[in-house]
């Protein structure tokens, strides 16, 4: 069975009566990757397969913890230490020409790792269910690019394995980041535009500070949108500070995690595995402080 694109297969959730309480990072290794124009169609094109799991990362952290590292992020204190971490390899269970007609199907990832001597999605979704069962619910699943991709691809690696998605996925909710960083973008980009700017900054005749959000007086907004924002500030002759249409738009035109990474923290960013990634997914959590959103905007994962 072909799974629909995920704007089908997540459900927002309404009555849930209480936060998250912990946050699974999650990412996968596969054969490789729904082509651009499936991923662009509301429905599935036709002789287009899912991509197949072949590694399984993972990061827990719970609520508690998560809102304490936002106050350290900044100050770039560690914050890995409260994560519990999840990784296995997994066997595609394609061989010969199975796997030959599959890559074909899909647009395939440089290299195609198997996992002959390792169990099976289905198998290993045991190992997984225990991982999950010793964390605080209800668990809100984040993946960068998790609507388009992650967790369609393991709703397909469900429905394979014929696993009960009600009984294993119980009090679990799902989020794409990469909706809360567009969001969070976007509620602080007006709340710039709805800020009587100019007025604000006129009135201090000379201005010591090098930094548009001191001035502001929003220092407490979250890192993120600081350090994508700040460059958004072009500093004027008379010595106010105006705020960049152009620069904006640059800013909220690439939410890749190596743009991102750069934008954020200043430093390039390349992952090893998929633990890499999730840690990497986390501390962009951490930077736009996602917790609220998380909250108000997870869904479930339902079998169509």
């Amino acid at each position: 069975m072909r799974v629909r694109k995920m704007t089908h297969a997540v459900r927002e959730r309404f009555q849930l009566g209480q936060n998250i309480e912990t946050y699974v990072f999650l990412d996968f290794g596969t054969t490789g990757f729904y082509p651009e124009d499936d991923q662009s169609n509301k429905s599935p094109i036709p002789n287009v397969v899912d991509p197949r799991i072949v590694e399984i990362g993972m990061v827990a952290v719970e609520r508690s913890d998560f809102e304490e590292a936002v106050t350290k992020i900044e100050k770039k204190e560690d914050f890995e230490s409260i994560a519990a971490v999840f990784t296995c390899p997994v066997n595609h269970g394609l061989t010969g020409d199975e796997l030959d007609e599959h890559l074909l199907r899909i647009q395939p990832a440089q290299e195609v790792h198997t996992f002959s001597e390792e169990k099976c999605f289905g198998e290993e979704w045991s190992d997984v269910k225990l991982f999950l069962d010793g964390l605080k619910k209800p668990i809100c699943f984040v993946a960068l690019g998790g609507s388009e991709f992650h967790f369609r691809v393991l709703l397909s690696e469900l429905q394979r394995a014929h696993i009960d998605l009600q009984e294993s996925l119980k009090n679990c909710f799902f989020a794409d980041s990469i909706s809360a960083f567009t969001i969070t973008d976007h509620v602080y980009y007006h709340r710039i535009k709805d800020m009587d700017t100019t007025n604000s900054i006129n009135q201090k005749k000379q201005l010591k500070s090098e930094d548009p959000f001191q001035d502001l007086e929003i220092n407490n907004w979250p890192f993120a949108i600081k350090a994508r924002f700040q460059p958004c500030f072009i500093r004027k002759d008379d010595g106010d500070w105006s705020f960049s249409e152009s620069s904006y738009k640059k800013v909220k035109k690439s939410y890749k995690i190596e743009v991102l990474y750069q934008s954020i923290f200043g430093e390039s960013f390349s992952a090893h595995n998929t633990v890499d990634n999730c840690k990497a997914v986390l501390k962009l959590c951490l930077a736009f402080n996602t917790a609220a959103y998380f909250d108000k905007s997870s869904g479930r994962l339902v079998d169509l």
